[in-house]
């Protein structure tokens, strides 16, 4: 292949990156080029590798898609014995919240940068969230900027002892998306090997998630965020690869009534009779987690239902542990891992976060990614072994 004809190669490449929706027709006429020509050169791309097929789909745009909430967290702590009616002195922290937006991050930090669908307003909290996810590699172009609206926010009051008084949650900005907004992204979303969702979506939106999901062929996650938003997510569930819930958001989806009383004895078959409705709506995998009892899981195509015990570990603050093992547990079924494996590494990358006061664990590095990968697989090989 002469010099000339890699140029003009890499000139279809590029064009295609920029549109994978163009006929060969049409990028014949753009760049004076036969049709056979194109042809030819689509080819040598597949063959190649650089093409993964139609609508061209390429090799490093297969990333996570995280769709869903930003916020601007913030929690303010009594100093002394806090006093209703007047001003308490305090102090105040701030960090960047919202499930999706954590996924994403943590998703960033493993390697895996993955694209973030979201609203922010034209405030000044929500530049900053944007330039701090940039910064990490997150690709921030497709977020909505709603100039009628605020930025997520919730704040939560504390008492000298730690212990929330009372939190207020300014959420309006995610009513505010419409499917139509989705739909000009549609492009985007195309790209995406993989969907992350959370419930701070309404359930229209998250109804056509996952109608697009399934239409797509792309794997699709749903991630509640409260026991209330899991309301947001709708009856029909064929499309959805994966729930990740805890215990009370799971009755919530399949009975759309509190969890009953904690009994050990009945637990168990009450857990899988509400991951049994779940799977029968559709959905292929029930994640529950349920802190100090393990993991719960229930694949709806083998119908088996299995417990992994918790794992030891230092728990400093539980804020952005779920967040955390949500994307662990993706990033391993996305690079091919079985259920249960899966479950093991999220286990332990979320155990991490445990130990640190960070929302998102600032050592997470795609190097420990893999080293914890290896030490599951060299776990369950010993585990084997009579």
């Amino acid at each position: 292949m002469t010099d000339v004809d890699r140029s003009k190669k890499q000139e279809v490449l590029r064009r295609l990156r920029d549109n994978p929706y163009l006929t060969q027709q049409e990028l014949a006429d753009q760049l004076g080029m036969t049709r056979s020509a194109i042809a030819a050169y689509i080819a040598q791309l597949t063959k190649e590798g650089e093409i993964l097929g139609r609508a061209y789909r390429f090799r490093e745009n297969r990333r996570f898609l995280c769709i869903g909430g930003a916020n601007i967290d913030r929690k303010i702590q009594s100093i002394g014995a806090l006093t209703l009616g007047t001003s308490n002195p305090s102090t105040m922290t701030e960090t960047h919240g919202g499930v999706a937006r954590n996924v994403a991050e943590n998703l960033a930090r493993l390697g895996e940068p993955p694209i973030l669908i979201t609203a922010i307003g034209t405030d000044h909290d929500g530049e900053p969230l944007i330039h701090h996810l940039s910064s990490l590699g997150v690709h921030t172009h497709a977020i909505m900027r709603k100039e009628t609206e605020h930025t997520g926010t919730y704040t939560a009051i504390l008492d000298n002892q730690g212990d929330m008084v009372v939190a207020c949650a300014d959420m309006a900005i995610y009513d505010a998306i419409t499917v139509e907004d989705l739909r000009t992204r549609e492009s985007v979303m195309r790209q995406a090997g993989a969907i992350i969702i959370d419930t701070n979506l309404r359930q229209d939106l998250i109804a056509y998630l996952i109608d697009f999901a399934k239409a797509s062929m792309i794997s699709l996650t749903i991630v509640p965020v409260s026991v209330p938003k899991a309301k947001h997510i709708p009856y029909d569930l064929q499309g959805v690869d994966h729930l990740i819930a805890n215990r009370d958001e799971l009755y919530a989806i399949a009975y759309q009534h509190p969890a009953p009383e904690k009994d050990d004895e009945s637990d168990h078959a009450s857990l899988l009779a509400a991951c049994q409705i779940i799977a029968q709506r559709g959905c292929q995998e029930v994640i529950i987690t349920s802190g100090a009892k393990g993991v719960f899981a229930y694949d709806a195509s083998t119908q088996t239902f299995s417990h992994l015990p918790a794992q030891q570990a230092t728990i400093i603050d539980v804020t952005g542990a779920g967040d955390a093992f949500a994307a662990a547990y993706s990033y391993a079924r996305f690079h091919g891992e079985k259920m249960l494996f899966a479950i093991r590494f999220a286990t332990e990358m979320a155990a991490i976060t445990l130990a640190t006061q960070e929302t998102v664990a600032s050592r997470l590095t795609p190097e420990l990614a893999r080293e914890f990968l290896m030490n599951c697989r060299k776990t369950i090989h010993e585990e084997r072994q009579p």
